[in-house]
């Protein structure tokens, strides 16, 4: 071999070398940025943050599966806070499909419920509401069956006297702020 083709043999090889560093610390500078994006995106700004946890009126689907939320859960979250306006208390996403006690806890360490008194009041009409919404709203089983009843009997429920003949006055009480006909 002349002297020549050594030097670039060699050259070669070097330039190899150099060029497998580059891609291996590439591979290292994507996972450092996928870190420090995650990182970012999970103090994203938000006005209505409080110890590093936000506000769970305030939030959307991707808030939940950022801090790990599945997202069957992540959707019964943002349904049952869509039909029902707010959240008043985490301890109250129990109700959904595949939300137990160990999410609670999970949500518990990301999100809080502020002042539930600053939000409108949703109205809902009770005539169009399944028995998963009124499970929701914390009727009992029994309610609900006796609602049921009424809208086969009569067709719908019309008026607040006919809600305060399915539910007696204390249970009326609790939920005419919210119910329309």
């Amino acid at each position: 071999m002349k002297k020549a083709d050594i030097v670039y043999f060699i050259a070669f090889i070097c330039f190899g070398i150099i060029l497998l560093l580059f891609y291996e610390n590439k591979d290292n500078f994507r996972k450092k940025d996928i870190v420090k994006h995650k990182k970012l995106v999970m103090q994203k700004t938000n006005f209505h943050q409080k110890e590093g946890k936000i506000d769970i009126n305030k939030i959307d689907e991707e808030d939940l599966l950022i801090r790990g939320i599945k997202k069957q859960v992540a959707q019964g979250i943002i349904e049952y806070k869509t039909e029902l306006g707010v959240i008043t208390d985490i301890k109250d996403l129990e109700v959904i499909k595949g939300v137990g006690p160990a999410t609670v806890n999970k949500i518990k360490k990301y999100f809080y419920v502020e002042n539930v008194q600053d939000y409108p009041i949703k109205k809902i009409n009770i005539n169009s509401m399944d028995a998963k919404t009124l499970e929701w709203l914390k009727f009992t089983k029994k309610e609900i069956k006796a609602i049921e009843n009424w809208k086969k009997e009569h067709g719908s429920v019309f008026c607040n006297i006919d809600l305060l003949k399915i539910l007696g006055e204390e249970r009326y009480e609790i939920f005419s702020q919210i119910i329309i006909y």
